[in-house]
């Protein structure tokens, strides 16, 4: 009984720590924005995909019907890809 005791303890002092540095962990951070002009309706941009080696991150704007195309090296807006109907659910593949 004196094992199973020692084992429980353990147990509930790794769980409080683990808990204790889950909590200290720093929330996220904004580390820019990039201006998307031209954008003719309010929406929301809830579908990304990512180039990683390119450092590109494609974004669909679905009420305006376009994926826009960021830089993020270079913090700007490098495309648009125009008169796509409700773009969504995207993914990016390298050639």
């Amino acid at each position: 009984m004196n094992k199973w005791r020692v084992t429980a303890l353990v147990t509930a002092l790794l769980i409080l720590i683990i808990g204790v540095w889950a909590q200290n962990k720093a929330p996220l951070v904004l580390k820019q924005t990039i201006p998307v002009p031209g954008l003719t309706k309010e929406g929301d941009f809830d579908h990304l995909t990512m180039d990683l080696q390119g450092q590109r991150l494609f974004v669909a704007g679905e009420d305006n019907s376009v994926v826009e195309i960021l830089d993020l090296g270079a913090g700007k807006l490098v495309h648009t890809i125009t008169d796509v109907k409700a773009p969504h659910s995207m993914v990016y593949r390298a050639i």
